[in-house]
C-alpha cells in the first residue's frame, strides 16, 4: 500500500542526511518534497497542510540536542508526528468479558467488507478462543449471504445465521443477535450492505441497525486503494454512525498509500486492523509507529520478529543457531533447504523484503533469485539430489547435474546457478562467524534516536 510514498520519502530522508546543516532554505525545500508526495499519495491537502505545519513548528526556532544532528533531530520529528497522526499505539478491540459481544462493520462497496468479517471471526476464533457468529444483513447483492456462509465454513465456524428466507435488514441483524444468546456465542458479527457515501437511503438503514443492536465495536472498512475518495467515505460514515475504529484493506496493493492517514485524520478513531493479503488469516493488528517507520522506509523489524517467533519451528532454529556458532561450520544444502522452508512459513522472501527497511530490501530485490517461484524451485532441485550429495555438494560433476535436472523438470543451467549461489551463501556464513555482524534495530535507533 505505501511502496510508492515510502520510496519518495526515503529519497527525501537521504537528501537530509546528507546535509551537515539544514537551514530555513533546505528545511523549506525538504517540506515542499514531503507536501508533493503526499498528496501523490492521495492524502488530502487539509491533512498535509496541518501535517507539515506541526513539523515546522517544532524543528524551527527549538533548540537542537547536542547528541542529536539537525538532520537526525528533523527525520526524529517527521516520525514522531507521523505515530501522533496514526495513533500514537494500538488500541485493542473491545471484547467484552461478562456478556455477548456485538460488533458491526460497515464500508462501501467493494472495499473486501465480508472477506474481512471473516477474517476478524477468525482472529477473534483464534487469538480469543471464543466462539463467533457471523451474519450478512446484505439483501442486495446478489450472493453476498451465500458468500459469507462460504467464508464461515472455511474457518470452521459453524454459527452461521442463516438470512436467506429474510429480506429485512433490521430483522436479520437483531433475531441473529438473540440467537447467539440463546446458543450462548460469546461474539457477533454483523456484515451490512455496501454503502456509498452519498446514498442516504442506505446510510439510513445502516442507520436504523446500529440504532437497534447497540454494537460495542462499529468498524469502518476502508480500501486502501479509495484514493482521495476516502475524506468523504470516512466523514460520511464519522458524522452518521459512532464509529470506533477502522480497518484498512488491500495493504498489499499497489494503491499510493494515503488510506490510513487520511481515514485517520478525518475520522479521528483508531485504526485497529489492516489486511494484508487475500487469504483470510492475512489480518494483522495495526501499530502506529510500526507504520510509522515502515512508511519512512524504515522498515518494520518487529513484526517480522513476530511472524518468526510464530511460524519458525523452535526446536529446528536452536539446532541451526547451535550448528552456526559451532567452531565447525558445516552448512550443506539440508540445511539451505530447511531453511527455505522455514522462510516460506513466514510468508515468503517478498513479505520478509516488505518488512526490512527499504534501502536494504530494494537492494537484496536486485538479486535475481530473490523471489519466491524461484526458491520454490531451488528446493524441488535439492529434493532431487542424493543424501551424500545434499550433504557434499562439492561432489555434484556435470553427469550429476544432468541427472538432477531431470528429476526436478528443470535444466542444467538451473543446477549450477543453486549450487554457485549456496557456494557464495557459504562464504557469507563464515564471513558473518568471523565478524559481528551490527544488529539492525540498534542500528536505526541510534541512528534515528527512536
Amino acid at each position: 500500500m505505501i511502496d510508492n510514498l515510502t520510496s519518495h520519502l526515503t529519497d527525501i530522508i537521504n537528501f537530509v542526511t546528507r546535509k551537515k546543516y539544514l537551514t530555513k532554505e533546505n528545511i523549506k525545500d525538504s517540506l515542499n518534497k514531503i507536501r508533493a508526495s503526499l498528496i501523490d499519495a492521495d492524502v488530502p491537502l487539509i491533512f498535509v497542510t496541518k501535517f507539515l505545519d506541526n513539523i515546522q513548528s517544532q524543528y524551527i526556532g527549538h533548540k537542537i540536542s547536542n547528541n542529536l544532528a539537525p538532520s537526525d533531530k528533523f527525520i526524529k520529528i517527521v516520525h514522531e508526528e507521523l505515530i501522533t497522526i496514526l495513533g500514537k499505539q494500538h488500541v485493542s478491540l473491545n471484547l467484552s468479558k461478562n456478556s455477548i459481544t456485538i460488533i458491526m462493520v460497515v464500508g462501501p462497496q467493494g472495499c473486501g467488507k465480508t472477506t474481512t468479517v471473516a477474517k476478524l471471526a477468525k482472529w477473534i476464533k483464534n487469538k480469543h478462543k471464543k466462539s463467533v457468529l457471523v451474519t450478512s444483513t446484505d439483501i442486495r447483492r446478489p450472493g453476498a449471504r451465500e458468500q459469507l456462509s462460504i467464508l464461515a465454513k472455511k474457518i470452521s465456524i459453524n454459527d452461521y445465521y442463516n438470512t436467506v428466507d429474510h429480506n429485512d435488514p433490521l430483522y436479520i441483524a437483531k433475531n441473529s443477535i438473540e440467537f447467539a444468546k440463546t446458543n450462548f456465542i460469546d461474539c457477533v458479527i454483523v456484515d451490512t450492505a455496501g454503502c456509498q457515501h452519498t446514498d442516504q437511503i442506505m446510510i439510513k438503514e445502516i442507520k436504523d441497525i446500529h440504532t437497534s443492536i447497540k454494537p460495542h465495536e462499529t468498524l469502518l472498512i476502508v480500501d486502501s486503494m479509495m484514493g482521495q475518495d476516502t475524506l468523504n467515505v470516512t466523514k460520511a460514515f464519522a458524522e452518521n454512525i459512532n464509529i470506533t475504529g477502522i480497518i484498512i484493506t488491500k495493504n498489499d496493493s499497489d494503491a499510493r498509500g494515503g488510506a490510513a492517514l487520511t481515514a485517520k485524520f478525518i475520522s479521528d478513531k483508531p485504526i485497529k486492523f489492516i489486511g494484508t493479503g487475500e487469504k483470510l488469516e492475512d489480518l494483522t493488528l495495526f501499530y502506529p509507529e510500526r507504520m510509522a517507520s515502515k512508511i519512512l522506509g524504515m522498515g518494520d523489524i518487529v513484526s517480522l520478529i513476530e511472524d518468526a517467533n510464530a511460524n519458525i519451528d523452535n526446536k529446528k532454529a536452536q539446532e541451526w543457531t547451535n550448528k552456526f556458532n559451532s567452531d565447525d561450520v558445516n552448512f550443506n544444502l539440508d540445511d539451505f533447504r530447511a531453511q527455505l522452508k522455514q522462510m516460506r512459513k513466514i510468508g515468503g522472501i517478498k513479505y520478509l523484503l516488505s518488512k526490512l527497511p527499504h534501502v536494504m530490501g530494494k537492494n537484496i530485490t536486485q538479486t535475481p533469485f530473490m523471489d519466491d517461484k524461484y526458491l520454490i524451485k531451488m528446493e524441488v532441485i535439492i529434493n532431487s539430489m542424493t543424501i551424500k550429495e545434499r550433504h557434499f555438494p562439492e561432489i555434484i560433476k556435470r553427469s550429476n547435474r544432468h541427472r538432477i535436472a531431470k528429476g526436478s523438470g528443470t535444466n542444467i543451467q538451473d543446477v549450477s546457478n543453486l549450487l554457485q549461489q549456496f557456494e557464495q551463501m557459504c562464504k557469507t556464513m563464515k564471513q558473518m562467524k568471523k565478524f559481528k555482524m551490527p544488529n539492525i534495530i540498534d542500528t536505526l535507533q541510534n541512528r534515528w534516536k527512536i
